[in-house]
């Protein structure tokens, strides 16, 4: 293979009319950086008065021309080229994998650009139900990608605490109140009515007793509000820990009023001719940009619009150096995406990249028929109800599973099944059982010691899984630039497929030492592969199961 890189690049130096090139190929220390390396760009670079970095990216392109022999050519500092070959594709990812192990797959080179991610942005109002919990899978997945990707990623959460819903949580909370200090109220018509509400006028009784009776209700509305988003939000927070899910930043809508970043972002628009008066509104040309029509940020009676504020937001985020805003929404935003991609480009002059992740609606079923919701009678599937009917580990990978854009039903009987019916339950399976291998080499006093000799592990089937596991690097980056987790998820019940087809096929244990280090090595990168998958979408990788199941 040396000979064959070497006639190669002599070749390409022929072409350009230059003779007796002398080309040396070394064998880098670490696999990582390539199967050879070589200076023949920077030693040669004058010869052809070019740059040796110009050179050296010349050659690398024509080295990829040879598609059966080179898997990938990279160029590194001023004009050094390192190759990956074909030949020893297979040996090469099994050592990268032993030698990085929880980091494999991910990017030895941190990403320059910063990525903000806002997901969920649940409003304050109740406690977080089926579709926030799908979001909130995809959003932490997403988030753990890229940064295992090598971006600089923030994970966001925006309070809508502005707006009428907070008024109606705290009148709803209120009249809850005054129905459990015993007086005759009615509940207003268009109040929230989930149980959450009047758990949180309990807890407002409870700490305060009858402060708040035989008053006038706008004298104490400010404190009842805070008082009722405080507990709807450490609600959230708790049930977001509980499913794995953490934020970097908790953003409030009503510091965007508070820290004047709305009033600023007026002024700084009346500088430009980005805006422009039409009866006696203010209005934004996002036609410019491809929207459908210009939007109104403030109204003829000069009132704002949401549309205004969540300008404002994503500025803030910009202004705080991201370059890549990435936005999970329900399927009730779709109409939304327009505006807020025109909007943004406009106003950063088409160099911020947004993308906007519409997820659709979620469905449980149970013995064959749907789990019904009914916000009006208080009785939506919330988050803390799904991780009732099964685990977070079932819960988190069934969100992630399908494509944001289709509509998921989650069957609970599949979910909490022990066997190869249950998706979940077959990736942690194939993990555990190649942890029992581990555990059995090392009862058996194999000092296997992740050796391996790759011309004893060369079936069909051997090289198909080793094949598998040096994509998943691959997939990471992509994953990072398109967003779809599911990927990751259908990538994962692959590779277990694969080792549970390895591990009833082949003894992996025997009597023939050498090839049992060798299978041994290829059933922990197997393990390792799938350990690192199931973390970055918040889900465990348990060590053994609480039983065998002999029809996986």
């Amino acid at each position: 293979m040396e000979q064959k890189i070497a006639k190669i690049i002599i070749n390409f130096f022929e072409d350009q009319k230059i003779n007796d090139v002398k080309v040396r190929l070394q064998k880098p220390k670490n696999h990582i950086h390539g199967d050879y390396t070589t200076n023949v760009a920077l030693a040669n670079a004058r010869l052809m008065n070019i740059e040796p970095q110009k050179l050296a990216n010349l050659l690398s392109d024509y080295l990829m021309t040879f598609t059966d022999l080179i898997k990938k050519v990279d160029v590194a500092g001023k004009g050094f080229i390192n190759i990956w070959t074909l030949e020893n594709r297979d040996e090469t990812t099994l050592e990268e994998v032993l030698k990085l192990k929880e980091r494999y797959g991910s990017s030895q080179l941190k990403n320059p650009f910063k990525v903000n991610v806002e997901y969920v942005s649940a409003n304050p109002t109740g406690l977080l139900h089926l579709g926030h919990a799908r979001n909130a899978a995809i959003g932490n997945s997403l988030v753990n990608i890229l940064e295992f990707a090598g971006y600089e990623t923030t994970a966001e959460y925006y309070i809508n605490d502005f707006g009428n819903q907070i008024n109606i949580l705290s009148i709803s909370v209120y009249t809850r109140y005054l129905e459990l200090c015993d007086q005759n109220v009615t509940m207003p018509e268009d109040s929230y009515r989930g149980q959450e509400i009047i758990t949180c006028a309990q807890q407002l009784k409870d700490q305060y007793g009858n402060k708040y009776l035989n008053v006038n209700y706008e004298d104490v509305k400010e404190e009842i509000k805070d008082f009722s988003l405080n507990v709807m939000l450490e609600n959230i927070k708790k049930d977001l820990s509980n499913y794995r899910v953490t934020f970097d930043l908790w953003t409030k809508e009503s510091s965007l009023y508070k820290n004047k970043n709305v009033d600023q972002l007026i002024k700084d628009l009346k500088k430009t001719n980005k805006i422009y008066t039409k009866d006696e509104a203010l209005w934004l040309r996002t036609t410019e940009l491809g929207d459908d029509k210009d939007r109104v940020l403030v109204k003829s009676d000069k009132s704002q619009t949401y549309f205004l504020a969540d300008l404002a937001y994503h500025l803030l985020k910009i202004n705080r150096g991201c370059d890549r805003l990435i936005n999970i929404w329900g399927a009730d935003h779709h109409g939304y995406i327009k505006r807020m991609e025109s909007g943004i480009k406009f106003l950063t002059d088409n160099k911020c990249d947004i993308n906007i992740n519409i997820m659709q609606m979620v469905r449980l079923i149970r013995g064959g028929e749907e789990v019904k919701m009914s916000k009006r009678k208080g009785t939506v599937i919330t988050l803390r109800n799904l991780l009732e009917f099964m685990s977070v580990d079932a819960a988190r990978y069934f969100m992630v599973s399908r494509s944001t854009n289709t509509h998921l039903d989650i069957d609970i009987d599949i979910a909490n099944a022990s066997d190869s019916k249950n998706p979940v339950y077959y990736i942690q399976y194939a993990h555990a059982r190649a942890c029992s291998l581990q555990k059995k080499a090392k009862l058996d006093n194999i000092n296997w010691n992740k050796e391996f000799d790759i011309d004893l592990i060369n079936s069909r089937l051997e090289k198909q899984i080793i094949s598998t596991i040096f994509d998943f690097k691959s997939l990471i980056s992509d994953i990072a630039i398109n967003n779809k987790v599911h990927l990751l998820a259908n990538y994962l019940q692959k590779l277990a497929k694969l080792f549970h087809s390895y591990y009833n096929e082949y003894q992996i244990i025997s009597t023939n030492i050498e090839e049992t280090r060798s299978r041994l090595s290829l059933v922990e990168c197997c393990r390792q592969t799938i350990s690192n998958g199931l973390k970055l979408i918040g889900v465990k990788a348990p060590i053994s199961m609480f039983k065998e199941q002999t029809n996986v």
